[in-house]
This record gives structure tokens, sequence and C-alpha cells, in this order.
């Protein structure tokens, strides 16, 4: 009979050819595999490794174990044992069911965006993420538009959540800075847009978007479609202008939806809107 028994370097042992094992602290482990062949016939193999885990409060990861075994009876060769061992990190994207990521200045997209080693942009982190998942931008400045590609569900939203920091005696939030950028169109430094649904933006400071033709219209939050459960709560959006009063427009906080299906569900609270040269529209 074919066994194999795994010692996880953690206190903790299980036997058979496919196990799970959930690591909840970071570190380094030294996991030890011992098969036994059919004929008493032992091998032992290790590995260690080191786990780079998320932070307190965040979702462990996994590991899932196999053992492949191969024995070898051709004349001359001593029977034995003989397997592979494999680990495999899982976090799967499919399942982010209370995945927690983060987002700094000083980061990289190419992170796995976890507190220690967190990515760049918030634009990446809304490309990446799925249902369940909320995303910490940690305080700073981060030039550039942002729209949400995925949606989350009723019972697991996507949330994007301003992480402040303190500068001194200065608490630095989250701000998506418009200074610089083009505007083509309508477009808002945040764009919740088509059947996008069940998205959060939270404490963010939305600013500095400008326009100066009729045909661009500068927004500071801009929904539309026929998405339902967009949340947009405790807000700072100033700064939003278009220096073509006369003709132009511009939007502070705009939401509509289609000729044929309404947004339903949506919540703005908490928002504050000031400083803005919006023309003929409102804020």
């Amino acid at each position: 009979m074919l066994t194999c028994h795994w010692d996880f370097g953690d206190g903790s042992t299980l036997d058979g050819m496919k196990v799970h094992r959930t690591y909840t602290q970071p570190g380094g482990y030294n996991v030890q595999l011992t098969s036994t062949g059919l004929d008493a016939i032992t091998n032992s193999k290790l590995s260690s490794g080191k786990l780079s885990l998320p932070g307190e409060g965040e979702k462990v990861m996994k590991c899932n174990m196999k053992c492949n075994i191969s024995i070898v009876r051709n004349v001359g060769v001593v029977p034995a044992a003989l397997f592979l061992f494999v680990l495999m990190l899982v976090q799967s994207l499919a399942a982010q069911d209370g995945a927690v990521y983060y987002v700094s200045t000083t980061g990289n997209d190419s992170n796995p965006g976890t507190f220690a080693a967190p990515w760049l942009t918030i634009q990446h982190a809304a490309n990446t993420v799925k249902a369940g998942a909320t995303v910490n931008v940690m305080g700073g400045v981060y030039n550039g538009y942002v729209s949400f590609p995925n949606s989350g569900t009723a019972s697991e939203p996507i949330t994007f959540q301003s992480y402040p920091v303190v500068v001194g005696s200065i608490v630095q939030p989250a701000v998506i800075d418009g200074t610089g950028l083009t505007v083509s169109g309508t477009q808002g430094l945040i764009t919740i847009s088509g059947a996008r649904s069940y998205i959060t933006v939270n404490g963010f400071e939305i600013r500095n978007l400008t326009s100066a033709t009729k045909s661009a219209v500068p927004c500071g939050v801009w929904i539309t479609g026929s998405g339902t459960g967009v949340h947009i709560l405790n807000n700072q959006i100033h700064n939003i202008v278009t220096t073509s009063e006369k003709s132009g427009n511009g939007c502070g906080l705009f939401a509509y939806g289609t000729s044929e299906t309404p947004i339903t569900k949506l919540v703005v609270s908490g928002n504050e809107v000031y400083n803005l040269k919006t023309g003929n529209s409102k804020s």
C-alpha cells in the first residue's frame, strides 16, 4: 500500500495523497513528506519555504500539496516509491471572499498587493480585483483616472477606501488628483459606467480636474448606466472646473441611468462638494 505522511513544520501532520493546509502566520516552514511504497521502502523529501502572508485581519494563504507516486519494478532496480512533491500557494482571484489588498505611492503594480508589497496604481487594483475584495489605498496623491471594469455582488461588494497615513502631525488621506490630465468627452476622476454594480468608494479626496472646451466635461465622480448597489461615501470632491463657463459643463458628482434602465440602490452619503465651476451644469 502506498502511503504519504506530511509534517507541515508548524506542529501539524496529515496522511494522504492529497492534503490541504492553511497557514495563519507568516514565516519559514519546513515541510517534510515521507512516502512508503509497496515493498515498505521509504523515501523522504524536505522542502523549505517562506510564506509571505497578508497582515492581520486579511485572508490567509492556503497550501495545496500533492504526492505523485510511481513504483519502479524493473529487473535489477530496487523497488521503491518515487515521489514528486508539489507545493502551491493559492490565492484565487475567482473567489476573493474577504480578500484585502493595498495600494501605495511607493508600491509596484507587479507586486502581489499585500500590505508589505502593495500595488502602485488604483487603476491596476480596479483591473485586478473581483467580487468580495477590499482595496485599502494608502494616504498620498495619485494622479490619474480610475474606472471599474468589474462588479461586486450584493453579498460581496468591491470596496475601495482611503487608508490615511500620518505625516508629522497631518493625517494624509488618499487623494485622486487630476492635475495635468486631459479630459475626453464626459470623464470623471472616478467613473462607474455600464452595468457595473455593488462598488463602494469611500473616504477619498477627489480634486483638480479642468477642461477649457465645450466638448470636454470634467467630473469628480461620474456614474452612468444601469448598475445597482453603488455607494459613494464620505469623499471630498473639489476644484472640478470648466473654464468655458458660458457653453461648457462640469460636475462634482453626477449619476444618471439609461433611457431603458435606471440606476438602482444608489447610496450617496457623507460627501463634501465645493470649489466647483460647472458651467451650465449643476454640481
